[in-house]
């Protein structure tokens, strides 16, 4: 019972971290790379990468080197770290930027998490307008709200993402703790959860109707252009996408846009890595560990998951998708419900009114309610509707991760890992 509880809470956060180190590693490598020529690797997987173009294979350069510089921003010949276990200069940054804040709390982390927010603000700014911008550019086309394509993706691999980035539940409970009395939780999760929804919108569709013919599809990695031009190579994601669309853009403004793309997963991803480290530390002290122990386990093993999956072939959108539907799902849907029902049932017990009465808060400190409709509801209708909003989240969990295993493609061939980060 509760100790799977705990190991879904701490693995959802841990997975979350290490998709978080995957992305910062990879973005801080090509960082370095835009502004020194190359990011350097100390290779602890040597064999040699081959490239093929047309049905000749060609010998990738670096990849049987131990200690090889590469530029990750071209790699129109090949990725000479492709599947191979590297430690990059850019994983070695993100880690001494990550790892000292490990050792704070949650509120000494919070004029860090301020100034990444705005910078995440005018990140989205800029990808809204250069969407917008590239609306009647040769990569737009229709926008459908599901996908018939099958050679392109499946619905169920978004399910993954979107549970992903709605995983900031598992840390709720930590926040509440740490929290000023006065700030009332339902009004701040629910305009924070709202505002999430606006954001994802406002992001997502101008840039998926702009770049619906050459964006890569989820789980398949392939799009509709690479089904007609088999040489062409999807970008990964929107900010792949607005950077490969340079083309008829004034300077300054290809500029801004790479500055953007190199700054989001930075301050996205990098500065959420210790607030997730700093929740599952809390939760190994409080069950008894050591704050030495707990460092270990809570801050540096996620760094030690991550690195030999830096470089391999769709690991972040497999690991992204599968731990988010495995993990999370649990941890967001199963556990709260069943840990509110458990509360709600014992306050209805008639020997456990007098002790379980709520007491009157202090002064000044907002009453929280789970449901907003608590007070209005009986007991019997509020545990059906905790168990019945359960059930069809957990059975849709289930369902979109079997759907996610067998649609999923873990090819290591020369070519794929040839082409990882291209």
């Amino acid at each position: 019972g509760i100790n799977a509880e705990y190991m879904g809470l701490n693995g959802a956060l841990q997975s979350l971290n290490v998709i978080a180190v995957v992305q910062s590693a990879q973005v801080m490598d090509d960082l370095l790379s835009a502004l020194f020529g190359k990011s350097c690797a100390l290779n602890l997987s040597p064999f040699q990468g081959v490239w093929t173009k047309n049905g000749t294979a060609f010998p990738i350069a670096g990849s049987t080197d131990i200690w090889s510089c590469i530029n990750t921003n071209d790699l129109t010949k090949g990725n000479g770290w492709g599947c191979h276990v590297v430690v990059t200069g850019g994983f070695v940054t993100t880690m001494a930027m990550a790892i000292p804040c490990g050792r704070w709390n949650l509120d000494d982390n919070m004029k860090i998490q301020v100034f990444a927010c705005v910078l995440t603000v005018a990140c989205w700014i800029v990808w809204i307008i250069g969407s917008l911008a590239a609306h009647s550019g040769p990569d737009s086309g229709e926008f459908f709200a599901v996908n018939t394509m099958r050679k392109v993706g499946t619905q169920s691999g978004v399910i993954g993402a979107i549970l992903f980035n709605f995983g900031f539940v598992t840390t709720v409970p930590s926040w509440v703790n740490e929290k000023k009395p006065g700030v009332v939780i339902n009004k701040s999760l629910w305009w924070a959860t709202t505002l999430c929804i606006v954001v994802f919108l406002l992001v997502g569709v101008p840039g998926a109707i702009a770049f619906s013919d050459v964006l890569q599809g989820p789980v398949s990695t392939t799009c509709a252009r690479q089904l007609r031009e088999s040489s062409f190579n999807c970008p990964n994601d929107i900010m792949q996408a607005l950077t490969s669309a340079s083309g008829g853009r004034p300077a300054w403004a290809n500029t801004i846009i790479n500055l953007s793309v190199y700054i989001f997963p930075i301050v996205a991803d990098v500065s959420s890595i210790p607030v997730c480290s700093i929740v599952v530390k809390y939760n190994l002290m409080e069950n008894g560990l050591s704050s030495g122990l707990a460092f270990l386990v809570a801050v540096i093993l996620p760094w030690v998951v991550a690195f030999p999956l830096l470089y391999m072939p769709n690991a972040l959108s497999e690991i992204v998708n599968l731990t988010s539907l495995f993990f999370v799902g649990f941890t967001d849907f199963i556990v709260p419900f069943t840990i509110w029902v458990v509360v709600v049932r014992r306050r209805a017990e008639p020997e456990r009114r007098a002790s379980t009465r709520p007491i009157a808060p202090p002064e000044g400190v907002p009453v929280h309610f789970a449901l907003p409709v608590n007070s209005l509801m009986s007991t019997h209708a509020r545990v059906t509707l905790a168990y019945t909003l359960a059930t069809v989240l957990g059975l849709a969990s289930v369902v979109a991760l079997v759907l996610s295993v067998r649609a999923s493609s873990f090819e290591l061939s020369q070519q794929a890992c040839a082409l990882v980060g291209s």
